[in-house]
């Protein structure tokens, strides 16, 4: 059946990291996972990066970030997530993005609004 509609291919690469505790074996226990290098373009990736951290110059920056990011376990590995939502349906309701009392949902607007005027 003929579409009109456009298709878009996008690539995807493969990746892994390796995963160290207290139970694992860190020469074959790993985590896959896809890269999309054309996913966004690399001036895109650097404005998000330089919003998040306060510096494009990520020596610079030195680990830290204009807001503190999330500190509850990741779902997959139990490490701390180290991440913010940028829009779910509990944001788009005007709740935290986790049912998380504490979420600075004030300190973390700005960034929120700046951060998805790159990506939309």
């Amino acid at each position: 059946k003929h579409s009109d509609t456009p298709t878009t291919t996008i690539t995807a690469l493969p990746g892994s990291i390796r995963q160290q505790g207290k139970h694992l074996d860190s020469s074959t226990d790993v985590s896959k996972f896809l890269v999309l290098p054309e996913f966004l373009p690399s001036t895109v990736v650097t404005q998000l990066l330089t919003l998040l951290r306060g510096h494009e110059d990520a020596t610079i920056a030195n680990g830290h970030t204009t807001i503190t990011l999330d500190q509850d376990p990741d779902s997959v590995d139990g490490m701390t997530s180290q991440e913010i939502f940028l829009d779910n349906d509990a944001l788009r309701r005007g709740e935290t993005s986790k049912s998380d009392p504490k979420e600075d949902m004030e300190g973390r607007r700005d960034l929120r609004a700046q951060m998805k005027e790159l990506t939309d």
